[in-house]
């Protein structure tokens, strides 16, 4: 959140310094203007696509080179090494991608308050802004219930991905 926070900045933001290059006027402060904050806060989730990219790459690597020479040899086309070879075999680093991105996005609190101090507006609130917001105003009853709701989301994502990505089934 705080390197976004400085690419983003209006004065001597890596991305406002290189639209200024085209347009010496142009002036934004993407967090605290409404359209732009956000998309400002979801471009903060590109070190998530680095990760999962990792992960997944390691999984591919770690598949035996004899498998895909045994589906070449028996006839199979590349889509099919990747769909019955590859995405079968990678699909526990893809559901633990996939968890580990959803459960954050529950719990998304030091990306926006780092970044807009709770946002704009209404533009980028979420259930846990909203949660330590309540508690600021002592609403306890209402902070109770948010992260309530916050638990159970979280418990149905992980019963669901678990199931769509099968992971408890052996790999091999």
């Amino acid at each position: 959140a705080m390197i976004y926070k400085f690419i983003f900045n209006d004065e001597y933001g890596v991305l406002n310094s290189a639209i200024r290059t085209i347009f010496p006027n142009f002036h934004l402060d993407w967090f605290y203007s409404s359209p732009a904050a956000f998309w400002a806060v979801t471009f903060t989730w590109l070190f998530y696509a680095v990760i999962v990219s990792l992960l997944v790459l390691g999984d591919l690597m770690a598949i035996p080179e004899e498998l895909h020479e045994a589906a070449t040899i028996d006839g199979a086309s590349k889509w099919q090494v990747i769909f019955n070879i590859d995405i079968p075999l990678c699909r526990n680093a893809m559901g633990t991608a996939v968890i580990c991105s959803g459960t954050s996005r529950i719990s998304m609190y030091e990306a926006i308050a780092l970044t807009t101090r709770g946002g704009p507006g209404n533009d980028t609130m979420n259930l846990p802004i909203l949660l330590v917001n309540n508690i600021n105003d002592m609403n306890y009853g209402m902070a109770n219930a948010i992260g309530t709701i916050m638990f159970i989301i979280g418990i149905l994502l992980l019963v669901v991905i678990n199931r769509a990505f099968r992971m408890n089934d052996p790999v091999y």
